[in-house]
């Protein structure tokens, strides 16, 4: 009987490295899209709508010491460049909000990432924004 158990308790063990070995990295599978209700002036919030599976997402907003072109290197002017985390393993964020203070052409990048001891995928997404001077009333 002991014998038995013990052949039992073996088998859950195996059986559990074996299922826990071949679990994969789901491929990142997400969008972003600008709220359509957005008024691209500098000072106003732009909302991006985020849908989809992936794990982590870094926003890169296009602006100086925010480019991805450099992410966590320094460019041309001297900026050290870095993302700016908008989701976590633990969130589930629908929407990110960002204000860009002054006026221009950007070109906005979120990265998605899925990762597991030591294997990742990963996903970016350009969008191209023109925010312009405040309207004077």
């Amino acid at each position: 009987m002991k014998r038995a158990i013990l052949f039992f308790i073996l088998m859950l063990q195996a059986a559990a490295l074996v299922i826990s070995c071949s679990n994969k990295i789901e491929d990142v599978d997400f969008n972003v899209f600008p709220d359509p209700s957005n008024v691209y002036e500098a000072g106003n919030s732009i909302q991006f709508n985020i849908s989809g599976n992936p794990d982590y997402i870094t926003f890169y907003s296009g602006e100086d010491g925010c480019r991805y072109d450099y992410a966590g290197m320094v460019d041309d002017e001297g900026n050290a460049n870095y993302g700016i985390s908008v989701k976590s393993i633990n969130s589930r964020e629908t929407k990110f909000t960002y204000t860009y203070s002054t006026p221009g052409k950007y070109e906005v990048v979120f990265v998605g990432k899925n990762s597991s001891f030591g294997e990742e995928k990963s996903e970016v997404i350009t969008l191209q924004i023109e925010i312009t001077a405040p309207q004077n009333p």
